[in-house]
């Protein structure tokens, strides 16, 4: 049977695209064949079949929400969609084939940072949106799932696997003008990134130079050689992009947003999602 689900897209405060809010998590849909999402995605039609990547939610005031550019990426590349809310992160991920963990504004662990960030909350205090997001790397890393990380995301995916963090100096971009990392608009190109040959973002890529947007306060600083590889990196030295290493499966991490440019005909950005979707089919047919 099918089931109608009633979203509502509206622009929050601050915000630089719209969003699709829901009020009740009891009815939190799930892009599949089995539902009917009205009015808000009509035309979005899910592709029976296809991979479901689950995505983690944000929460504004009583309602949890999601930018409107994370779900037209995955639904263009031929991927379904299931919003993932706080409670019961695990029982969630059953029977997911792939994961997004978009960015957004959350603290993580004052633990991961470098120095040590003691205003952040720490490892056994975690407000809900950061234990979910660790709930379902773990969840991912555990079952080999397929995993892609944007901004924030990476950051969770690089800490977790022994990297650290550290704030983006606010004077960085006034001594680096031509490599704004914030400030320049999410929608808007920033600056260049190097990407290793060899590695999975290469081999979307077929180059290694291109330009990327860049919108973040915080950044990766470090990361552990033998568990991950730094696969693209700014001309200033951030580090722009992380892949795990020994992992039997796709986990790949960028810091910017190639959501956002996929509606602006870019290609690039476009295969890093069809990366994911092309993964997460493949781990659905070997789950049979």
């Amino acid at each position: 049977m099918t089931r109608k689900i009633y979203m509502k897209k509206q622009q929050f405060p601050n915000a630089s695209c719209k969003s699709y809010a829901i009020e009740d998590k009891v009815f939190l849909p799930q892009w599949s064949e089995n539902n009917d999402i009205e009015p808000a995605i009509r035309g979005l039609n899910a592709a029976k079949g296809a991979p479901l990547i689950g995505v983690l939610l944000a929460r504004e005031g009583e309602a949890y929400m999601i930018d409107e550019p994370y779900v037209n990426a995955i639904t263009a590349c031929g991927g379904n969609i299931r919003l993932i809310h706080y409670d019961e992160v695990e029982k969630q991920m059953d029977g997911l084939d792939g994961v997004l963990l978009v960015g957004g504004f959350f603290p993580s662990p004052r633990e991961w940072f470098v120095p040590y960030t003691p205003e952040l909350p720490d490892l056994a205090n975690l407000p809900p949106r950061t234990k979910a997001y660790v709930s379902i790397i773990n969840y991912a890393v555990k079952h080999k799932m397929p995993m892609l990380g944007v901004c924030g995301g990476m950051q969770m995916m690089a800490a977790f696997r022994g990297g650290h963090l550290a704030k983006v100096n606010p004077a960085q971009d006034a001594i680096n003008p031509n490599v704004p990392h914030k400030g320049i608009g999410a929608n808007n190109y920033a600056h260049k990134v190097g990407i290793a040959p060899h590695s999975k973002l290469f081999a979307a890529a077929k180059t290694n130079n291109l330009m990327v947007n860049s919108v973040h306060s915080e950044m990766v600083l470090d990361v552990p050689k033998d568990k991950i590889m730094v696969s693209a990196i700014a001309p200033d030295g951030v580090i722009e992009a992380i892949e795990y290493n020994n992992y039997d499966g796709f986990a790949l991490g960028v810091q910017w947003h190639p959501e956002r440019m996929i509606g602006q005909g870019d290609e690039f950005a476009k295969n890093i999602y069809s990366t994911l979707i092309d993964a997460a089919d493949k781990y659905k047919k070997l789950k049979g």
